[in-house]
């Protein structure tokens, strides 16, 4: 970890980066740590925020919660058959007969319904048994989308806040 930083923000850093030392190398101490963390988020198509979403389901806290415990996990993308045209799921593990799809946004107006059920349309390309859906959001949820959460318990939505206070 760079010098410049105290043991608390070298801790934050390590956390969000997941301690991937491609993402270290690019913290600079010249920068205040929340700068460094804003600038790592909005490179090309926020895959850092991406890699952050996939190592929280990891996570020893959340792991061991998920609807399934899944193994490996990947991005998907492919043809939507009735649509006819490409479709991506940022993140999707498989397990048995089962599927977790999940979609980061790192955006700064919060997760619309719109959205959600983009990634719950999408969910209508496979044939599992069980799909549970994970949204991630920089910014929060609309009010439409948490109360259809309310309704749907195979939505999760996690906020960035949320993903931050895990120790």
């Amino acid at each position: 970890m760079r010098n410049g930083f105290s043991a608390e923000e070298q801790t934050i850093l390590y956390g969000v980066t997941g301690g991937i030392p491609e993402y270290l190398s690019r913290i600079y101490i010249n920068r205040s740590m929340d700068k460094n963390i804003i600038e790592l988020f909005f490179e090309e198509s926020g895959r850092v925020f991406e890699d952050i979403c996939q190592q929280y389901l990891y996570h020893p806290q959340i792991y061991t919660k998920l609807p399934f415990l899944p193994g490996n996990t990947g991005r998907w993308w492919g043809t939507d058959p009735v649509k006819k045209r490409q479709e991506e799921i940022d993140i999707m593990a498989i397990q048995d007969n089962q599927a977790l799809l999940c979609e980061c946004k790192w955006r700064n107006v919060p997760v619309n319904i719109e959205i959600t059920k983009q990634l719950l349309d999408r969910g209508k390309l496979f044939h599992y048994d069980q799909i549970f859906y994970f949204l991630f959001s920089k910014t929060g949820f609309t009010k439409e989308v948490l109360e259809y959460q309310k309704q749907d318990s195979s939505l999760f939505l996690i906020s960035f806040d949320k993903i931050c206070l895990l120790k």
